[in-house]
């Protein structure tokens, strides 16, 4: 994953790389990062400082992930075995609020 300063559009600068397994996609809300990384799973990141993302993980969900969306409080994942939904209101505490499974 590379962070980019956009201040200039025209001219982004890298700001740092992160080193990632097998990134589906991600979604920010505030300075919360989350990730979706394959087999990884859902990894959620304190994004303040852009140069510190890799030393701030906040959680790591093992389900396979391979969309995310953060609404609110909320955040929507899409794994390969189902439909998962979680409340991220108290970001170091995570908690699954519902799941539709999937059949392969």
């Amino acid at each position: 994953m590379d962070v980019l300063d956009v201040t200039n559009v025209l001219k982004p600068m890298l700001i740092r790389s992160y080193n990632m397994d097998n990134p589906y996609g991600l979604g920010i809300s505030g300075d919360i990062l989350f990730v979706c990384d394959g087999t990884s799973g859902l990894k959620v990141y304190d994004a303040a400082d852009p140069w510190l993302i890799s030393e701030h993980i906040l959680q790591l969900s093992q389900n396979t992930s391979l969309r995310r969306d953060p609404l609110g409080t909320s955040l929507l994942m899409i794994g390969s075995d189902g439909f998962y939904q979680y409340d991220y209101a108290n970001v170091n505490n995570i908690k699954q609020i519902s799941v539709i499974k999937v059949k392969k």
